[in-house]
């Protein structure tokens, strides 16, 4: 595994659970909630790099 970005289909998957979930809770965070993933990821990619 060259890095731990998420795939589309993995960021699909989440967005409609998220919906679902931001539905029940009257709010809408799920682009929030996938950019913070996506920055999270990323980071981890980075750090696994300087270990590496």
């Amino acid at each position: 595994m060259k890095n731990f970005c998420p795939t589309k289909t993995f960021l699909s998957f989440l967005k409609e659970k998220l919906e679902t979930f931001s539905k029940e809770n009257g709010t809408n965070t799920v682009n929030d909630h996938i950019k913070k993933i996506q920055k999270f990821s990323s980071l981890i990619t980075k750090i696994r790099d300087k270990i590496s």
